[in-house]
């Protein structure tokens, strides 16, 4: 099978930000890495990213640039567009119907489901990553990844086909930052104030990080502190913070387009930022931080850090640094240093590209029923490692008898034995056995193909199985799980089934879903089926 397509859709500039660009950006990068083929296409904006884009290895297609800005209005950011809402539609559809993707992912303030109904190509499916839950979106997957956040806030604005995946257990952070993270947690048992990261966003337009400098220059900061300061290439700000930085009373040190920012939070006490998607990176590196809110959309997820504990706000519109003063006094206390460590690191563990990869993956599982060339290589699936201590059978039967069991078993009206499928490829097998006594209540086991396993794709396979079930009318399931297999426990816990008993060494487990169960919940590569 060829290799998946996935086209994105997101705009940087000096108005909008880098954000939404490297955001998408890293969720490009794991899929890339996985076997997929990415394109971004891009607005032709003062600070646009395609150089940084390309650089990553990831196709870059740059929209023309206006020759006058336009604004038609069709959404509270469409003037993020530069050109209207239908003449985007059309270039980007040009570009698409070139392309042929199996994925549209569309992160753009500016764009909504008119936009989407309008750009879709054919048989492509679209995941929409928002922040807003301000105008409706026509997709299979709807990625908001602030906290705070409730799938309710996007009631009406979604289909109810929609697949939502909320909360900053989705963040998309680069897996540097996951890479770091053990590192910087063990950093925080110092609870000590000796470096500060200084980082308010990749542009800074209005320049308050040298505001932020002037603030810390008249705070009594430890003897051996130091500051570190990091602004984006097209950061308009960049000569008046460095002799800003140069002036200070503490050593600063200023950084262009920094390379390393999961290794600078790790190296650092307290972070003074901005909203947006690197507050999620400082919680993955459990790095406490006193946040500003620099743009309207950032404000929810910011009272929600603070109200979580996991950050200390300040400033306002008419003030960005209003009250930093004060909390650095209270950073400066180890105690709120190592509550605010704690409170982050458990908010977000760096995985939410791989979460959201999955959730894609999702839609090239098929199901179908078995036949009887399946035996051999369910056999295989089954019995690969040469033992059968995870099932209740003392001993590993013969291929002859299990072709034989196989073949009953096809015959079998109480049971039903399905194969699923990944990009052409059989991956798992999947065995119902139903109760006849209660047509809506079945037994559930399930093997996979070792080729696939390893590869974040069970949650996936397992649920795939379970709307297949669903489709039977089947709305509640048992399992039993040998108590050793803590792989295929933890699987089905992640699918929605809870531990209800034992028998012996084998795990009872229950779920009843009362509609199709939805597209699979979050998992990690530390968890697949053994």
């Amino acid at each position: 099978m060829n290799a998946p397509i996935i086209a994105f859709r997101a705009d940087a500039s000096v108005d909008i930000g880098l954000g939404h660009v490297m955001r998408c950006l890293t969720l490009a990068s794991v899929l890339q890495e996985n076997g997929a083929r990415c394109h971004f296409l891009c607005r032709d904006l003062p600070g646009h990213l395609a150089a940084t884009i390309r650089a990553r290895g990831v196709e870059c297609h740059l929209l023309p640039a206006a020759d006058a800005p336009e604004d038609d209005g069709t959404t509270a950011h469409s003037r993020w567009l530069g050109v209207s809402s239908k003449r985007d539609a059309a270039q980007s559809r040009e570009v698409l119907d070139r392309l042929s993707p199996d994925w549209l992912v569309v992160d753009h303030y500016a764009l909504d489901a008119t936009w989407e109904r309008a750009t879709r190509p054919d048989g492509a499916r679209l995941l929409v990553v928002d922040d807003l839950a301000n105008r409706p979106h026509e997709c299979e997957i709807l990625l908001d990844q602030n906290l705070g956040r409730d799938a309710r806030d996007y009631t009406g604005l979604v289909e109810d086909r929609c697949a939502l995946l909320i909360g900053p257990t989705y963040a998309l952070l680069r897996p540097e930052f996951a890479a770091h993270r053990a590192a910087s947690l063990a950093r925080r048992k110092a609870h000590r104030l000796a470096h500060i990261l200084v980082s308010l966003g990749g542009v800074d337009r209005d320049d308050v990080t040298s505001r932020v400098l002037d603030t810390l220059a008249a705070c009594p900061l430890p003897a051996d502190s130091r500051i570190t300061v990091v602004l984006g290439p097209s950061a308009p700000a960049r000569e008046p913070v460095a002799r800003r930085a140069a002036q200070m009373p503490v050593p600063t040190k200023l950084c262009i387009g920094a390379d390393n920012m999961a290794a600078m939070m790790t190296e650092s006490d307290l972070a003074i930022g901005a909203g947006g998607s690197t507050s999620w990176e400082r919680c993955c590196q459990g790095l406490p931080t006193l946040l500003a809110v620099l743009a309207e959309n950032q404000a929810p997820a910011a009272k929600a850090l603070a109200e979580a504990g996991a950050a200390i706000r300040f400033g306002d519109a008419s003030d960005p640094v209003k009250g930093l003063a004060d909390a650095m006094q209270v950073a400066s206390d180890p105690d709120s240093l190592a509550a605010m460590a704690g409170r982050a690191a458990g908010l977000v563990d760096g995985l939410g590209a791989n979460r959201v990869m999955t959730e894609m993956e999702a839609y090239e599982i098929g199901v179908r029923r078995a036949h009887s060339e399946d035996a051999e290589p369910v056999y295989f699936w089954r019995y690969a490692d040469g033992a059968a201590r995870h099932y209740r059978a003392s001993s590993v039967p013969s291929l002859e008898d299990h072709t034989r069991w196989f073949a009953a078993a096809l015959d079998d009206p109480s049971r039903v034995l399905l194969i699923t499928t990944w990009r052409g490829k059989d991956v798992g097998h999947v065995r119902l056995d139903l109760d006849l006594n209660a047509q809506d209540r079945a037994t559930i086991s399930i093997c996979l193909n070792p080729a696939i396993r390893g590869g974040g794709r069970s949650v996936a396979i397992l649920n795939a199985a379970l709307r297949h079930g669903s489709d039977l009318g089947l709305r509640s399931y048992r399992a039993e799980i040998h108590e050793d297999n803590v792989a295929s426990r933890r699987l089905f816990q992640q699918s929605g089934f809870s531990e209800i008993g034992c028998e012996g060494p084998f795990r009872q487990y229950l779920a009843k879903f009362p509609v199709p169960p939805a597209f699979a919940p979050a998992t990690d590569r530390s968890m697949e089926l053994q």
